[in-house]
């Protein structure tokens, strides 16, 4: 595969997850090793190695120091869409990340972050100001690093999808006049894609003087 590195070994935190899931099944069928990091590691997998990592608890670069070392490349795709008991949007979005960036700078580890478009440190949204804080924390950790901020998903499974075509069955449904905005959606099958060529890219092949901020949607625009 020409520009990519398919000896990688690849961690993929939240690999059983609704976006990790499609990237595993990426990665896999380029043959590359994947191990999966996962809060419920399921000894009797097939294909793969599940660890026990949860994110909210692993908030320092000690703790990642040797675990980022076993790997080529650190793909992130966990997220939380609500805040419970001990597992805050600060947590999981912003020092859990950062502690990853800086371990994987310190081990030459290459880190690819899932993050989300539309962000804004203004917003009123605690989850979108800590992806925001997880962003710049990781930028500032310096290294071998890229954000992969995705658009509304489409594929089975997922939550806006879900929402959305519980939406589409009602049997009558008002659109608000301010909703002009258009939305390309992106397939997870096809993000799942992207993720995995962010995390083969070979070395040479990515310029690390320009923006590393991969702003990822569908061919097709539509209005809501």
């Amino acid at each position: 595969m020409p520009g990519y590195d398919t000896s990688t070994h690849v961690l993929v935190l939240g690999g059983k997850g609704f976006i990790g899931r499609h990237a595993v099944a990426a990665l896999q069928a380029k043959g590359v090793c994947v191990t999966i990091g996962t809060r419920r590691p399921d000894e009797t997998s097939v294909g793969y190695v599940e660890e026990q990592h949860v994110l909210h608890k692993a908030v320092s670069p000690e703790y990642w120091q040797d675990v980022v070392g076993r790997f080529d490349t650190v793909l992130n795709c966990v997220g939380i869409l609500r805040q419970r008991f001990g597992e805050t949007y600060a947590a999981v979005h912003h020092h859990a990340p950062r502690a990853i960036a800086q371990a994987c700078h310190h081990q030459g580890t290459r880190f690819v972050h899932v993050s989300a478009l539309g962000l804004s440190s203004n917003a009123r949204s605690r989850f979108l100001t800590s992806k925001v804080r997880g962003e710049d924390a990781i930028r500032q950790a310096g290294g071998d690093w890229m954000i992969a901020r995705l658009s509304l998903l489409d594929g089975a499974g997922g939550y806006g999808a879900r929402w959305l075509r519980g939406v589409a069955r009602l049997p009558l449904f008002v659109v608000p006049t301010s909703a002009q905005g258009r939305i390309a959606a992106l397939t997870a099958l096809d993000a799942g894609v992207a993720l995995s060529n962010l995390c083969l890219m070979a070395s040479n092949a990515l310029n690390l003087d320009r923006s590393r901020i991969f702003e990822l949607g569908g061919e097709h625009a539509v209005d809501f």
